[in-house]
């Protein structure tokens, strides 16, 4: 049981757990929607960037997709972006990379959500750890991470 797992289930979110074999490092996105036979438009990367240097938050991008740094500095109203650490954004999310999911974070973060995601009415995010998929209704996800749903990628 992960966190994101107890929060889904403490809120009452209807969702549907996932479970595969993960790669040790790589992609591990594209490993999620190979290894579950999904569309890898409909997977989400969580990913931890740097606003403005400061102030970390997760961008919500299909893994088939690039996040565009320019545009989620847009987003969030502020003049630079750039990826955290790999340390930095497992300290700030309490999750170990490849296993970063917007729910259950160790701290309130804000969520950008690319603008696809509301092509789908189900989409897959990790589960808070390697080997572990969620899938979740997109508007349950936005709802539950107040996510601001923006263009953020190239």
């Amino acid at each position: 049981m992960t966190p994101a797992i107890e929060a889904l289930e403490s809120c009452g979110c209807r969702f549907t757990l996932h479970l595969y074999s993960s790669k040790a490092d790589g992609d591990f996105g594209f490993n999620a929607a190979e290894k579950l036979a999904l569309a890898p438009e409909q997977v989400f990367k969580s990913l931890v960037v740097d606003i403005d240097e400061r102030h970390p938050v997760i961008a919500l991008v299909p893994v088939s997709k690039k996040l565009s740094l320019k545009l989620i500095a847009k987003a969030a109203g502020a003049r630079k972006a750039k990826m955290a650490e790999p340390k930095d954004a497992e300290n700030a999310t309490g999750y170990v990379i490849g296993g970063i999911c917007p729910i259950g974070l160790k701290r309130e973060l804000r969520i950008f959500a690319d603008s696809s995601i509301e092509r789908f009415a189900n989409v897959f995010i990790s589960g808070g750890k390697r080997g572990v998929e969620l899938e979740i209704g997109s508007k349950d996800l936005q709802k539950i991470t107040n996510a601001v749903v923006a263009h953020i990628v190239d």
